[in-house]
């Protein structure tokens, strides 16, 4: 058995969202990487567990905040608990304050960004968060 490759982690209740933001990090992520998408925290949990027991790591959550059954917030505490090094970016259109200071600070959210994102940016921003996890991993 071959081992996976790393992967970025979208999760977005949108499959909308979620397909736009796979096609676009696909295009800019390093070669041999690739995408997990999910429509729910629980979803993405099963994912990322999956993907970890095949031999795969995930540098990079990118989550929104308003999801059902479970909050953005609450999922990315759950990762960060089980992927120790995991950056996280918070990509959302509606979230209060208050709820993402909670998670800047217990998560140490990477980077907030509000929707409509920036493609540049968003992009800059994934190539940046991975590059620092690879080096703090040893692994870039």
């Amino acid at each position: 058995m071959h081992e996976a490759p790393p992967a970025v982690l979208v999760v977005d209740d949108d499959v909308l969202v979620a397909n736009t933001l796979r096609l676009q990090l696909r295009r800019v992520l390093p070669p041999g990487w690739e995408v997990i998408t999910a429509l729910s925290g629980p979803e993405a949990l099963e994912h990322a567990q999956e993907h970890v027991a095949q031999g795969g790591r995930i540098p990079l959550a990118l989550v929104d905040y308003q999801m059902y059954p479970m909050k953005g917030s609450d999922l990315l505490l759950v990762l960060v608990e089980r992927y120790p090094g995991l950056r996280t970016i918070m990509l959302t259109g509606q979230a209060d304050m208050e709820a993402v200071n909670m998670v800047i600070n217990k998560v140490h959210l990477y980077r907030y960004m509000q929707k409509p994102w920036d493609p540049h940016d968003l992009e800059r921003t994934v190539l940046d968060a991975i590059s620092e996890a690879e080096q703090a991993s040893g692994q870039g």
